[in-house]
C-alpha cells in the first residue's frame, strides 16, 4: 500500500564515517562533485555505467547530475554490502539518511522519479507527484524482493528511485537510521554538535505503519 504523500521517506544509505563530512558540508552533492574524503560503498561497475546514461526525462542530465535516494528500505545494495558471507561492512558501518517526500516538494527541488532500477531499459521515469501511484509499493516496502518464475522482475520494481537534480540540503534530512544504539549514540553526538540538531537518530525501528524493517 502507498504511504500518504506526508508519510512517504526517501532513503540514502551512506558510511557513517561520511556523516561529518555531510554535516560540515551542509549539502548532500550529486556525484558530479565528489568529496575528499567520502567513503564510497557502491558498486563501482555500476556507478561507472551510470555516468555514461542521460536522463530521459525533466529536467534531464545524466546520473552524475543527480542526488539517488530509493523509496524503500533493505535495497539488494545494502544486503550485497552487509551479507555476512561476501559483505564489505557490518550493518553498524551503514546508517540511512531519511528525507520525506514533502521536504523535496516545499524546497522546490527539481526531481525525477523511476518505477525501478534507474538504469534499467525496463524502468519508466515520471516527473508528476501524482504518478506516485504507478510504482509498485507493495513490494518497494518489502523486504523480501527476490526475482521468482512467477514474477521475474521484482528486484527491479523494488529499487524504484527519486533522483534529485543538483544537491539537497542537510535541513532536508529529518531521520537517521542506524543499526544498533551504540551507533546511535556516535550519530547523536555528531547531530547534536552540528548545524542540524533538528535530525531525529532512531535505533533499527521495525514497529512502523509502513516501513518495517531496515537491516538485514
Amino acid at each position: 500500500m502507498q504511504p500518504p504523500e506526508d508519510k512517504i521517506l526517501l532513503f540514502r544509505i551512506t558510511h557513517i564515517d561520511n556523516l561529518e563530512l555531510i554535516l560540515t558540508l551542509g549539502v548532500l552533492p550529486p556525484p558530479s562533485r565528489p568529496l575528499e574524503g567520502y567513503t564510497f560503498i557502491g558498486d563501482q561497475d555500476l556507478t561507472s555505467r551510470r555516468r555514461a546514461r542521460q536522463i530521459q526525462a525533466p529536467p534531464y542530465g545524466d546520473f552524475t547530475d543527480y542526488v539517488g535516494f530509493y523509496l524503500g528500505p533493505c535495497s539488494p545494495i545494502l544486503y550485497k554490502i552487509t551479507h555476512p558471507d561476501n559483505g564489505s561492512y557490518a550493518p553498524q558501518e551503514i546508517i540511512y539518511l531519511c528525507v520525506p517526500f514533502r521536504e523535496i516538494e516545499s524546497n522546490g527541488l527539481p526531481y525525477v522519479f523511476t518505477d525501478g532500477h534507474a538504469y534499467s531499459k525496463l524502468t519508466s521515469f515520471y516527473q508528476r507527484k501524482e504518478d506516485l501511484g504507478e510504482l509498485d509499493w507493495e513490494i518497494i516496502l518489502s523486504s523480501e524482493w527476490r526475482n521468482t518464475e512467477d514474477d521475474p522482475d521484482r528486484k527491479r520494481r523494488k529499487q524504484a528511485e527519486l533522483l534529485v537534480k543538483g544537491e539537497v540540503p542537510v535541513h532536508c534530512i529529518r531521520h537517521i537510521v542506524v543499526y544498533d544504539r551504540a551507533t546511535a549514540k556516535k550519530v547523536k553526538a555528531l547531530v547534536s554538535e552540528s548545524n542540524f540538531p533538528h535530525i531525529e537518530v532512531w535505533t533499527n525501528p521495525t514497529n512502523g505503519r509502513f516501513y518495517k524493517r531496515f537491516y538485514f
